[in-house]
């Protein structure tokens, strides 16, 4: 997560894009300090993910731990790349 956070602070001047991070804190993840633009939900309800997904300019799915790739999936068929 801290790569992802890094890398979006990184473009945020040329991009302005905010960072919305959706899903259960892990306890083995440090604590990120808040800033301007980063925004965490938490855990979302199944039914708010589409909207999510569908006003996203682009989907991030950075893992240290496998699934399936369901959310991958989702924000596809929601025509988030």
């Amino acid at each position: 997560m801290a790569g992802l956070i890094e890398a979006w602070r990184e473009s945020r001047e040329e991009t302005n894009a905010d960072l919305v991070i959706a899903g259960r804190n892990r306890a083995d993840f440090g604590e990120i300090p808040a800033c301007d633009g980063l925004h965490f939900l938490g855990e979302v309800p199944d039914q708010e993910l589409p909207r999510l997904y569908s006003d996203a300019l682009a989907f991030v799915y950075p893992t240290h731990y496998e699934g399936f790739g369901l959310p991958v999936l989702e924000a596809m068929q929601c025509g988030c790349p």
